[in-house]
């Protein structure tokens, strides 16, 4: 299982692109492309093994169907996402 390592671009926006390596913006990461992240729930460090277990579980499940799975960690706290990208435009 790959869950794909998560930050914050300079808008504090959940986005899987490389980080800033210089600037203002040092740190962050570039503007997600293509669709977004929505967080799916977490857990804290302090968690019971069966929490974090049953995250890991459902995360693997969904990657299993082609979908983006990420986690951002924020001192100690695992907050999983998924990908959904941006539907085609319609030529009306």
């Amino acid at each position: 299982m790959i869950l794909e390592e998560l930050g914050k671009d300079p808008h504090g926006k959940i986005s899987s692109q490389p980080p800033i390596k210089s600037g203002k913006h040092r740190g962050y990461r570039k503007v997600e492309v293509g669709g977004k992240w929505i967080c799916a729930g977490g857990f804290c460090y302090e968690s019971r093994q069966e929490s974090k277990s049953t995250h890991y579980s459902w995360s693997k499940t969904i990657q299993q169907l082609g979908i983006r799975v990420g986690v951002l960690d924020y001192d100690g706290v695992k907050d999983f996402y998924v990908f959904m990208e941006e539907s085609p435009k319609s030529n009306k």
